[in-house]
């Protein structure tokens, strides 16, 4: 991560086509050119130890900060660089003497209303405004994104986007068990019941012990997880949601939680779940799914990569068949899979900063070379092979797109094997995974299963397009209740939880748990983040 400040060296003008320093030209009507007067913009490093410089080259001087200077009349220049363990020492150290850099990184929202409280940080709207580029405002169209950074109105920091929908959970189950068994796939959760007890009794995999649904020590674990299993019963814990009075509610603390741990249970005791989950990680819990005793599990898009790759790839050749499916709901309306704002972090612009419009122009050019497009990127490091390694771990800025790119062309690609049609030469990547797959190449499995024909980025899309998920409702810093009590009240819920799926406490203890939560804390919790509503960005 990068933490970065920028200066000026004398007058601040830049070619006639650039802008002026606190003047703005629409960028969207402008080229961006090289400032004439140079700019500096002093940088504060977290170290990243897996960066392999050429010999001569280090994070002070490199081919990266050559060619911003070369190509952009911006000069980086290291003001500190601090290992990952004293960085965030470093950040508070820095935030409590008031002398921030100018550009800096801060990983949490409570830390951007600390400095917006102590008047340490300048007003972005008009930058916003004005100084991005068409390609750099596609980063800002999640409107809940750029909300989460704006207080009394104003855009007071960069949120660090990534896209919500990565966080999207699906079924995936052993096709091959279902066909050996006759069973459907799954569609409602009466079917995922049937197949979980199927799975169990009738041993498909062979093994002396079989279960119907893997489960980990952490019930919400993206990998292995319940959430979805929550979700089909339209529940969404560990977020806030809108209830029908309009007003904002934690989804663990609500009715439709108590039937869905119910189900849990009932499996449980039906040996349907691997009595030992409570004490296993997502690794440990796939080694059932190695041993050919698991059949069925929840998880995001990425489940093929870890830990069902590392499971069934034996000798180069996959030796399950394994598909995802959308969640499964337990009555005839759509299961909506919980989804965060999706902000990995914030960075903010000192009032001390004399050219902010610096700073966009950094951003401008990260979405100028955008991640993927190696020939782009080829083309303005002028085809420095240590350029393509290390530019995206030196740049001061990382972004992700807020919304998932089309994969039809893809897997049209991969359907007629052949990649003409395809412009972008990451996709012409994942197209060449994919052909080596077919043709028998098992260590690509993992591209197939997410980018080929019923792969887990064609379901994300359609879920996106559909608007069919459920976004956390909640954006704003930690309340005050929350900063004293929120770790104490999760625990409560999630040691409760655990008891009643592992039988060691009756469904009904859920009507406990949630008298409890709102005794401790959570009723005042839901005032405060209620009046944060109130005055919301967006209601």
């Amino acid at each position: 991560m990068v933490v970065a400040g920028c200066s000026s060296q004398g007058q601040n003008s830049a070619s006639p086509r650039t802008i002026e320093a606190g003047q703005h030209t629409p960028a969207q009507v402008r080229q961006m050119e090289k400032y004439q007067t140079p700019v500096t913009v002093t940088l504060g490093l977290q170290n990243d130890s897996t960066i392999t410089f050429p010999k001569g080259q280090n994070f002070d001087k490199n081919d990266i900060y050559s060619l911003y200077a070369q190509q952009m009349g911006i000069h980086l220049k290291n003001e500190w660089i601090v290992s990952s363990n004293t960085y965030p020492d470093k950040v508070n150290l820095s935030v409590a003497s008031g002398g921030i850099p100018d550009l800096f990184f801060v990983p949490t929202e409570e830390q951007v209303k600390q400095l917006v409280d102590a008047g340490l940080v300048q007003d972005l709207t008009p930058y916003f405004q004005n100084d991005l580029s068409a390609q750099a405002s596609t980063y800002f169209t999640q409107k809940e994104q750029t909300a989460s950074a704006t207080f009394n109105g104003k855009i007071m920091a960069i949120p660090f986007t990534n896209t919500p929908y990565n966080s999207l959970n699906f079924i995936y189950v052993r096709k091959d068990w279902l066909k050996k068994l006759g069973l459907p796939e799954p569609r409602t959760m009466n079917d995922v019941y049937k197949i979980s007890a199927a799975f169990a009794k009738d041993n498909p995999g062979g093994a002396k012990t079989t279960y119907g649904l893997a489960v980990t020590k952490n019930l919400n674990d993206s990998a292995l997880g319940l959430q979805g299993v929550f979700n089909g019963y339209h529940a969404y814990p560990e977020i806030w949601v809108k209830n029908a009075q309009g007003k904002l509610v934690y989804g663990s603390v609500q009715t439709q939680m108590e039937p869905a741990l119910a189900g849990l249970q009932k499996m449980y005791k039906a040996g349907e779940i691997d009595p030992e989950f409570a004490v296993k990680d997502s690794s440990a819990e796939a080694q059932l799914i190695a041993n050919n005793q698991l059949g069925m599990a929840y998880g995001m898009f990425w489940l093929p990569s870890f830990p069902l790759m590392q499971a069934i790839l034996k000798n180069n050749k996959i030796t399950q068949d394994w598909a995802a499916f959308p969640i499964p709901s337990v009555d005839n309306q759509p299961a909506k899979s919980e989804v965060p704002v999706g902000v990995n972090g914030y960075y903010v612009v000192s009032k001390k900063c004399k050219n902010p419009d610096a700073v966009f122009e950094l951003l401008n050019k990260w979405a100028q070379v955008q991640p993927g497009n190696v020939k782009s990127l080829l083309e303005y490091t002028n085809g420095k092979t240590t350029a393509e390694q290390n530019y995206w771990k030196l740049n001061p800025f990382n972004f992700v797109p807020p919304t998932l790119t089309d994969p039809r062309p893809v897997i049209e690609a991969i359907t007629n094997h052949n990649s003409s049609i395809l412009k972008n030469p990451n996709d012409q990547q994942i197209f060449q995974l994919c052909e080596q797959y077919l043709h028998g190449n098992g260590s690509d499995w993992n591209t197939w299963a997410k980018e080929g024909q019923g792969g887990t980025h064609l379901l994300q899309y359609q879920v996106q397009q559909n608007g069919n998920y459920q976004m956390d409702a909640f954006y704003g810093p930690p309340t005050p209740t929350m900063v004293k009590q929120w770790a104490n009240l999760e625990s409560l819920l999630s040691q409760g939880f655990m008891q009643i799926v592992t039988g060691k406490q009756p469904v009904s203890y859920y009507d406990t748990l949630v008298r409890q939560w709102n005794e401790l804390g959570g009723q005042q919790i839901s005032q405060e983040v209620n009046s944060w509503h109130a005055h919301a960005a967006i209601k």
